[in-house]
Formats: structure tokens, C-alpha cells, sequence
């Protein structure tokens, strides 16, 4: 019988730092966390659509709590080989709109920073099918 394997506490304590940079009200206080857990060549994708870079990931995050100021989230890690670490996720939005829960996909470079996200959230077809299209064609051009 196989068991999954343990999680380096490093990568445990980088997703805390990084779920703590969606949750503060302080900008300076997130960039500084944002800056500790990601990569430089960090790229997040999500149904969402994909993003890159630490500036890219800043405005992404202030984007959303601009819409919802009381936003929290916060996961639990499920399990982790060869750097790549899966975690669940939750977000609550401080209204009445009802909390999200999904999965992401957490990839660490050499230095236990976070390099790649892909995050699966429960959404609707029509707007999966709709952010892929735009997410195929941004790829596209980055290449």
C-alpha cells in the first residue's frame, strides 16, 4: 500500500504567506508577501484566465479584494511530490454571495518559491468556455 508523501514544511509555510497576501488590506504588507513566496516567473492559471508575474499576480489580487473588501481565504495541502503540491482551496466574500471552494496545483522552483499555479474552481460552463478561448489566445501570443 502506497502513502502519500509528507509535505516539506517550507512549502506548507509559503502557501500560508501566499493565502496571507489575498487576505490583508494592506497593499505594501502584500506585495512584501508576494515577493517571499513567487518566483519572478510565477504564472497562475485559473477558468479565471492566466496570468504572469509578480505584478500580474499584485493586480489580480487587488482587483478582487476591490470588488470584495472582506474577502478571506485559506486552504488545506493535501499532498506533495517532486516539488508540485495540491491543496484545497475556500474563499468567502464577506456578503451574502455564497463561499467558493476548489483545488490548485502549486509547482515550486529550486528555491521554495512558488512558480506555477493552475487552480480549478467550480464555475459555470459557458464562463469556463468563454476564459479558456481568451486564455488559449494570450498563450498563443506569449510564445
Amino acid at each position: 500500500m502506497s502513502r502519500i508523501p509528507k509535505v516539506p514544511a517550507r512549502y506548507s509555510r509559503t502557501l500560508e504567506l501566499f493565502s496571507a497576501a489575498w487576505n490583508t488590506d494592506n497593499p505594501a504588507e502584500r506585495e512584501r508577501l508576494v515577493k517571499a513566496t513567487c518566483s519572478p516567473k510565477l504564472e497562475v492559471s485559473s477558468p479565471y484566465g492566466v496570468h504572469r508575474g509578480i505584478r500580474a499576480q499584485l493586480n489580480s489580487i487587488a482587483e478582487v479584494r476591490a470588488q470584495f473588501p472582506r474577502l478571506r481565504t485559506g486552504g488545506s495541502v493535501l499532498g506533495a511530490h517532486h516539488r508540485v503540491v495540491l491543496s484545497t482551496w475556500w474563499t468567502t466574500f464577506g456578503t451574502a454571495r455564497p463561499a467558493l471552494k476548489g483545488i490548485d496545483c502549486y509547482e515550486f522552483d529550486a528555491r521554495g518559491r512558488v512558480v506555477r499555479v493552475v487552480s480549478f474552481s467550480p464555475m459555470s460552463g459557458d464562463v469556463v468556455a468563454r476564459n479558456a478561448a481568451t486564455s488559449h489566445r494570450s498563450t498563443k501570443r506569449t510564445r
